[in-house]
C-alpha cells in the first residue's frame, strides 16, 4: 500500500505552480510512513477472569471453570504454552501453540480434582508473543471436602401393639434419625392393615443427626391378630427403603369383674380377749382392670387390714384382706364388710361375719377358704390353690384325715393324724390337672375332733380347656436373619388360613383358642427384619375330642 501511495504522489500532474506541487509530494510521503507503521501491528493478550476459585471440591471428584484469552491487539497473538503448578489442577483438551487473530476468542476449561480434605492452591502461567505482557500467571484456589452420603437408622425395626381393644385405638412411636453427612429426604410412607401413621408432615428432611418421631396407630376392628407393614422411603444412600413389620391383636371390649372369697366369715368360738384371724380374697376375674375403690366394716369387735385401697388389679391379679375378730364379751358378734369397686355387676359386695366369744373353748379347726374355685386350666397343664387349717380353740385339736373327691383334683402339704396346739397352723395344697375340655366338681373333707363337728367340707371346682402345643425347628440356613414367626391356622376343615399370633424368636406356640370337636390345621412362616415371609413350613393338623 506504502508503494502505491507514493506512485500516487508522482504521478500528480504539473499544475504551473512549483510551491503547490511540492506540498502535496510532502503530503504523500507523510502518509505513506503513517500506513506503513500501522501495518506492522502488535499482538496483545487480556485473561479474564484473573484467578480462579473452585469453592469446595469433594474428595475424589473435579470441577472445571473457564478462563477465556482474548487476542485484542493488532496483529495475530500466539500463545506458547501454559505451565500449571499446584496438585490436582490441569488444563485438558487444548494444544499449545495456539494463534488468535484479532479481535478472537478461546476457552480454556481448567480442572480442579481434590484428593485430600483441605486448602488447594496453584497458579496456571500462559505465555505469548505478546509484547506487553507475555507471561501472565493466574491464581487457582479451592478446598478438598469429604464426600457426604444421606443415611438413616429406624428405630425399633418392629411393632408389636399387643392386644387392642376392638373399637379403641394403641399407638407406638418409631424414631427414624439422619445417620449420614447430608441431608435426609423422608418420603411419604406406606402402610398395610389396620394402622395409620401421623405425627409427621411429608415429605421431611433431616440434618445430621436429626431426628423425627412417627407415630404409628392401630384400630382393630374385629377380634383377631392382624399384621402390616410400615414402608419408609428415603434418599438414604443404602437400605433407601425400609419395612417395618407391625403386629396388632384386636380383643373384645373388656368388662371388669369381682370375685370375694369367702363370701361369708364365721369366726366360731373365739376366745374373749384374743383374735382370730380369717383371710377374704379379692380377685379381679373380668377381662378389663378392676379399681377397688374402698373397703368398710362394721360389727363389734371386727376389724380389717392388709392393703390400701384404691387399688387397681389386672385380669386374674388378686390380693388378700386380713379379717379379725376379738370378742370383748361372751355374745355372739355380726358384722358386714364391704367391698366398693368399678365392677359392671356387683359394684359394692358385702361379706357377712359372724364370731362368738366365749371364755371357755375346747378343742377347734377352722378351715378357710371353704371353697375352691380353680378357674380354667389348660389340658395337660395344672394349677394349684392353699387351704390353712387353723386350732382355733383354748386346747389342742386332732385333724385326722383331709380326704378329696372329683376328678383330676388331689391334696399335699400333710400327713394325718396331726394335732394343732392353740393358734398352729397347717397349709395343705390342692391341684387340679384337667384331662378333659369340660367343667369339673369335687370336694376336700377334713375330719377332726373339733367342737363344731367332726367334718368339714371344702367345695372344689374347675375347667379343664383344650390346647394345641405347637413346636418347630429355626432355618437352619437362612439368608436374612430371623425377626420371627408367624403362625396361621385353618378351622373346622376350611382351607382358608389366619394368622392368629406371631411367637417372636421363641419357636413354640400354645394355641387355647380351641374348640371340643373340631379340627384345626397349622403352618408356621418365618419373617425377616424387612417383615419378608419365608414360604410356609409343613401343615400339622389335630382334631380336638
Amino acid at each position: 500500500m506504502g508503494s502505491h501511495l507514493n506512485h500516487s504522489c508522482h504521478s500528480v500532474p504539473w499544475l504551473g505552480s512549483r510551491g503547490w506541487v511540492n506540498i502535496l509530494l510532502l503530503a504523500c510521503c507523510l502518509l505513506w510512513s503513517v500506513t506503513s507503521a500501522a501495518a506492522a501491528g502488535t499482538a496483545n493478550l487480556s485473561v479474564t477472569p484473573t484467578s480462579l476459585s473452585f469453592g469446595n471440591v469433594i474428595v475424589g471428584s473435579a470441577a472445571t471453570l473457564p478462563l477465556t484469552v482474548t487476542s485484542n491487539g493488532t496483529s495475530p497473538l500466539t500463545i506458547n504454552s501454559v505451565a500449571v503448578k499446584g496438585a490436582g489442577f490441569s488444563v485438558p483438551g487444548v494444544r499449545f501453540p495456539l494463534t488468535l487473530n484479532p479481535g478472537q476468542t478461546a476457552m480454556l476449561e481448567v480442572r480442579s480434582a481434590a484428593y485430600t480434605i483441605g486448602a488447594i492452591t496453584g497458579t496456571l502461567t500462559i505465555r505469548s508473543n505478546s509484547p506487553t505482557n507475555p507471561s501472565i500467571a493466574i491464581l487457582l484456589t479451592g478446598t478438598g471436602v469429604a464426600r457426604t452420603i444421606a443415611q438413616l437408622r429406624i428405630s425399633p425395626n418392629s411393632l408389636n401393639f399387643g392386644n387392642v381393644t376392638v373399637g379403641s385405638a394403641a399407638t407406638l412411636p418409631v424414631s427414624v434419625t439422619s445417620t449420614g453427612t447430608a441431608p435426609l429426604t423422608i418420603g411419604a410412607p406406606a402402610i398395610t392393615g389396620v394402622f395409620t401413621v401421623s405425627g409427621v408432615t411429608f415429605p421431611v428432611t433431616l440434618s445430621p443427626k436429626q431426628t423425627v418421631t412417627i407415630n404409628v396407630t392401630s384400630t382393630p376392628k374385629a377380634a383377631g391378630t392382624t399384621a402390616g407393614v410400615l414402608s419408609i422411603s428415603s434418599n438414604a444412600i443404602r437400605h433407601n427403603r425400609i419395612a417395618i413389620r407391625l403386629i396388632s391383636t384386636g380383643v373384645a371390649q373388656t368388662s371388669p369383674q369381682l370375685t370375694v372369697s369367702p363370701a361369708s366369715l364365721n369366726f366360731g368360738n373365739v376366745k374373749i380377749g384374743t383374735t382370730a384371724t380369717r383371710p377374704v380374697t379379692l380377685t379381679s376375674s373380668g377381662t378389663g382392670p378392676l379399681t377397688i375403690s374402698s373397703r368398710a366394716i362394721t360389727g363389734a369387735g371386727f376389724t380389717v387390714s392388709g392393703v390400701t385401697f384404691p387399688i387397681t388389679l389386672n385380669p386374674k391379679q388378686a390380693v388378700t384382706l386380713n379379717v379379725r375378730s376379738t370378742p370383748k364379751a361372751a355374745s355372739k358378734s355380726t358384722g358386714t364388710l364391704t367391698i366398693s369397686s368399678n365392677a359392671l355387676r356387683h359394684s359394692g359386695i358385702a361379706v357377712g361375719l359372724t364370731s362368738n366369744g366365749v371364755s371357755q373353748i375346747g378343742p377347734q379347726v377352722t378351715v378357710s377358704p371353704d371353697s375352691l374355685s380353680f378357674g380354667m386350666v389348660n389340658d395337660g397343664a395344672s394349677a394349684v390353690l392353699p387351704v390353712t387349717l387353723v386350732s382355733t380353740g383354748t386346747t389342742p385339736v386332732s385333724i385326722t384325715s383331709a380326704t378329696i373327691k372329683g376328678t383330676g383334683f388331689t391334696v399335699s402339704g400333710a400327713t394325718f393324724p396331726v394335732t394343732l396346739n392353740p393358734t398352729l397352723a397347717i397349709t395343705l395344697m390342692v391341684q387340679f390337672s384337667p384331662t378333659a375340655g369340660v367343667a369339673m366338681a369335687g370336694t376336700l373333707t377334713i375330719g377332726s375332733n373339733s367342737s363344731d363337728g367332726p367334718s368339714t367340707v371344702v367345695n372344689l371346682s374347675g375347667s379343664g380347656q383344650y390346647v394345641v402345643n405347637l413346636n418347630w425347628e429355626a432355618p437352619r440356613s437362612s439368608p436374612d436373619p430371623v425377626a420371627g414367626y408367624d403362625i396361621y391356622r385353618s378351622a373346622k376343615g376350611s382351607s382358608s388360613y389366619q394368622l392368629i399370633n406371631s411367637s417372636g424368636m421363641q419357636t413354640t406356640y400354645v394355641d387355647n383358642s380351641v374348640e371340643s370337636g373340631s379340627i384345626y390345621s397349622y403352618y408356621v412362616k418365618s419373617v425377616d427384619r424387612s417383615g419378608v415371609q419365608s414360604s410356609p413350613s409343613n401343615t400339622a393338623g389335630v382334631t380336638i375330642p
